[in-house]
Order: C-alpha cells, then sequence, then structure tokens
C-alpha cells in the first residue's frame, strides 16, 4: 500500500492531491519549496513509472513550476529528483533567488540549516499558492487538461 516516507512528512505541510501525485510545501522558510511524491507504490525512480504515468508526472511538474514561477516570481527554478537519502520518488521544486543564503550553491549542502515557517507565515503562503493553483486552473483553456 502506498504511504510518503515519513522523513518527506516530517519536513513538509500538505498542500494539494494532483491526479498523480500529493503534493507538499516543504518547511524551510529560506527556499519557497514544492514536493511532488507520485502515489504509486515502491516506485524510487520515474523510469519506473508507466509511460502514461511519467508523461502525467512530467505535466505535473510543469503545472506546479509554473505555479511557484507565478507566486514567487524567482530569479531561477530548481527541479531536481535525488532520493540519495530517501529513496521514494519524490520530485524538489524549488524557487531560487540570487540573494537567498545558499545560492548559486545546492540547497542541500551541509552548511544550510532549515529554517522552518513560522504558523502565520506558512499559513499565507499556502493561501497564496492555493490561490494561484485556482487562478491557473479556472485560465487553461479547454484543449489542455485543467490541473493534472
Amino acid at each position: 500500500m502506498f504511504s510518503i516516507d515519513a522523513r518527506i512528512l516530517s519536513t513538509s505541510v500538505f498542500l494539494y492531491e494532483s491526479h498523480l501525485s500529493t503534493v507538499l510545501v516543504k518547511n524551510d522558510s529560506q527556499f519557497p519549496w514544492l514536493l511532488l511524491i507520485p502515489r504509486v507504490y515502491g516506485v524510487e525512480e520515474m523510469i519506473q513509472l508507466p509511460s502514461a504515468q511519467q508523461t502525467q508526472l512530467m505535466g505535473e511538474i510543469a503545472f506546479f513550476s509554473r505555479i511557484l514561477q507565478s507566486c514567487c516570481q524567482p530569479d531561477k527554478l530548481n527541479i531536481a529528483a535525488l532520493g540519495n537519502i530517501v529513496s521514494q520518488l519524490h520530485i524538489h521544486i524549488l524557487a531560487r533567488y540570487k540573494t537567498d543564503n545558499a545560492w548559486p550553491h545546492s540547497v542541500w549542502q551541509a552548511s544550510i540549516t532549515p529554517k522552518p515557517y513560522n504558523p502565520e507565515e506558512l499559513a499565507i503562503f499556502i493561501s497564496r499558492l492555493q490561490e494561484q493553483i485556482e487562478r491557473n486552473n479556472n485560465q487553461r483553456s479547454p484543449e489542455t487538461s485543467k490541473i493534472p
């Protein structure tokens, strides 16, 4: 049965259920950060997904990248599926700024200590993301699917 790894859950907050993935907000106020976890048991690599699910996941990555881009206006979006610590397939989408304390390096370097949001900031950020999801979903043309 599918479940999200406890290490992911302990550092993130629920945002949305898309067609394939559960979408979480990483609880680190230094970096606007989303995680997409495909709800497929035992998958560690994207290439283990059936072709249709690979396509669906790419659509979800693009959709939620646009959400983060619109909401946060970053200098750069970083998208990664590492799995070196948590092998369960999960996709990181981060908004990066030339002024952030890790730029231009990786946010996973040892010198970067996560700084959780205070509850009010987290609620505001989640609300902004949800509004952007709804706005993007309503503005898409009939030829394209709504939220992935």
